[in-house]
């Protein structure tokens, strides 16, 4: 006799397993759909934070040594100093004829007796050495990022930015130094421009250490890291930033930067946000005549080149996803140059933190200068102050307004 497949054995009928009760089903389904979820964020995380780190990891980096190169630039002596002598007014030379190409006014050397006896007699050599003095800050209390804007040649610093960010959790602080600022040169021995320091001292020195060096003697702080951005890379990374906002009250535009831009606020992108802080000779539209704006110089450049600094440390605040700021790392790829020093870690964590940063209580560094016109008829910035009175004033004014 065949046995029924839902009779036991013993001839009872087989009870079927009882019923889950439909809440508890419901919530395992969630449970598996939470676990599949977060598992998959997980996995496209690891996904994403791996194309990130080959991204900052392919950014080109370069040795810095400074305090080595400073000891090797003790050796500059003889044939050496000569050679990198020439090499100097060779360079400066070459600024002045591209000055005297862009319409600035070139005086006659002569003019330079004049400006003598207006700084009472005094060798501008000695004035220059004396005011580029600071009193020496200990490397433990700043991490210090120079930042560095190199023109097309990639010989001269267009843009140098110094950022402070104080070890004891104090304000940040940000200084723009200006392009022409006449400073004591360890390769030639003698005064030049800062921005030519980005062309190194041969075997003693590369761009970065030599550049490093006379912003280190000047300011009195060490630096710690730096970042080289190219001009036509800086436009890509405005561009990963999902572009910056330019306002300006009268339309504008610059023949020679190709600027164009409405009155108002613009939402530009990175071509039109370099040709904004490379403009030089910005002229703006009133009452239906086109004008040269007022006031615009190396300073005013400056002033546009750290809101823009500012503008983009800001936007680090508005990344919601780290997909978003893999797109920015992307475009990093290809437009800096770091220290070797400078991990991949480190830029990661250096990057976030900004994050966290009250851009309003940063302390906007400015230093006094007094124009000079040096033997070669060439405009230079004679620093006026100390750095050291520079960033006790900003403080002091800053404590004023917050009192």
């Amino acid at each position: 006799m065949s046995i029924s497949s839902d009779v036991t054995e013993s001839g009872s009928p087989e009870s079927p397993p009882p019923a889950e009760p439909k809440g508890r089903s419901l919530g395992n389904r969630l449970a598996r759909l939470v676990v599949w979820t977060v598992l998959g964020t997980v996995v496209f995380a690891v996904v994403v934070g791996a194309f990130i780190w080959r991204s900052l990891d392919a950014i080109p980096k370069v040795p810095v040594e400074i305090e080595t190169a400073r000891s090797r630039l003790t050796e500059v002596t003889g044939e050496d100093l000569a050679e990198q002598q020439a090499i100097a007014a060779d360079l400066e030379a070459q600024v002045l004829a591209a000055a005297a190409g862009a319409d600035e006014v070139v005086v006659d050397p002569d003019f330079l007796e004049t400006q003598r006896l207006a700084l009472e007699d005094r060798s501008v050599d000695d004035i220059a050495i004396e005011f580029a003095r600071a009193v020496p800050v200990a490397d433990a209390v700043y991490d210090s990022y120079l930042l560095i804007g190199s023109d097309l040649s990639e010989a001269l610093a267009d843009v140098i930015i110094y950022v402070l960010l104080p070890r004891d959790g104090s304000d940040p602080v940000l200084t723009s130094l200006p392009r022409d600022l006449y400073l004591p040169n360890p390769c030639t021995q003698q005064n030049s421009r800062i921005n030519a320091a980005l062309n190194g001292c041969g075997e003693f020195a590369n761009g970065p250490e030599l550049l490093g060096l006379m912003v280190e003697d000047f300011t009195g702080i060490p630096v710690d890291h730096f970042a080289i951005v190219n001009f036509e890379g800086f436009a890509d990374v405005v561009d990963a930033f999902g572009g910056l906002e330019i306002c300006v009250e009268y339309p504008v535009k610059d023949s020679k930067s190709f600027l164009s831009l409405p009155a108002g606020c613009t939402q530009a992108d990175g071509e039109t946000v370099l040709q904004w802080v490379r403009s030089r000779n910005t002229r703006e539209l009133v009452d239906g005549v086109w004008r040269t704006q007022e006031g615009v110089d190396d300073f005013v450049r400056q002033e546009r080149q750290q809101q823009i600094l500012l503008g983009m440390a800001a936007k680090l605040g508005s990344f919601s996803s780290i997909t978003a700021f893999s797109r920015v790392v992307n475009g990093l790829a290809g437009a800096v140059t770091f220290d070797t020093g400078l991990s991949v870690p480190g830029l990661v964590q250096t990057a976030w933190d900004f994050r966290g940063i009250d851009l309003t209580t940063i302390d906007q560094v400015s230093v006094l200068t007094t124009s000079f016109r040096t033997e070669y008829g060439a405009l230079v910035e004679l620093p006026a102050e100390s750095f050291t009175d520079a960033l006790e004033a900003a403080s002091l004014d800053r404590q004023t307004a917050g009192g």
